[in-house]
């Protein structure tokens, strides 16, 4: 193709080595365009080689497609039937997704799910001390502990968007309020703080560590 007497070479594309790499003879070159035919409309489209697997000819099939294939029914469809963990009723399932159910209903689901994260077997399990009471002078111990700590979260990775400021018992004994084992963070990190307790714990007292040693060491007991 020219314009005013000058070629654009879009016939035949030359390197800087004066090669011709266009078409097949580009090192990249795949195979270029195949034609097929629409499963859905019959429409004739083409594609790339690579994508010669290519079924439909726009999105519009595909969502016909998925939308009549949902109408098939479940005994056209592979399925395996399986026994309730929970109820021993028998269900079935797709059997691409065998390994991925365990009980019939979302109600079951929710009783197993409660079943297997009770107690010891909880991840966050820390002997049962979240049941004790705190300590009735806990309040002033709190805030005598906020005030310690400047009235400023003690995470530094606390993304400073909860400015509600606590005391938080780093061995989760609400019993034993050392100063050592309490330390003010925000609201929000507390809340965090009961997820995953050992590194949580390890890495508070990690802080109040190093705090302890730039000050000198030595922390009062807080007597109640």
């Amino acid at each position: 193709m020219a314009v005013g007497g000058m070629s654009l070479g879009l016939e035949m594309a030359i390197n800087a080595a004066g090669l011709d790499v266009s078409g097949k003879n580009n090192p990249r070159w795949k195979g270029g365009l195949i034609f097929k035919s629409c499963e859905i409309c019959k429409t004739e489209y083409s594609v790339k080689l690579v994508n010669n697997k290519s079924r439909f000819c726009s999105l519009s099939c595909v969502g016909k497609y998925q939308k009549n294939r949902s109408k098939i029914s479940p005994e056209k469809l592979k399925r395996t039937e399986k026994s309730c963990e929970v109820c021993g009723a028998t269900y079935s399932v797709p059997t691409a997704h065998e390994k991925r159910h365990y009980c019939c209903s979302r109600e079951c689901s929710y009783k197993r799910r409660s079943q297997n994260t009770k107690g010891e077997q909880n991840p966050s399990w820390s002997g049962g001390l979240s049941r004790f009471p705190y300590p009735w002078n806990f309040r002033e111990i709190s805030n005598n502990v906020i005030k310690r700590d400047g009235f400023k979260c003690q995470n530094p990775y606390c993304s400073g968007n909860d400015l509600r400021m606590t005391a938080h018992h780093i061995n989760y004994d609400k019993q034993d309020c050392r100063l050592e084992n309490l330390i003010c963070v925000c609201s929000s990190c507390n809340s965090k703080a009961n997820f995953g307790r050992h590194v949580w714990m390890d890495f508070y007292q990690s802080i109040m560590a190093s705090r302890a040693k730039k000050d000198g060491g030595g922390w009062q007991v807080e007597e109640f």
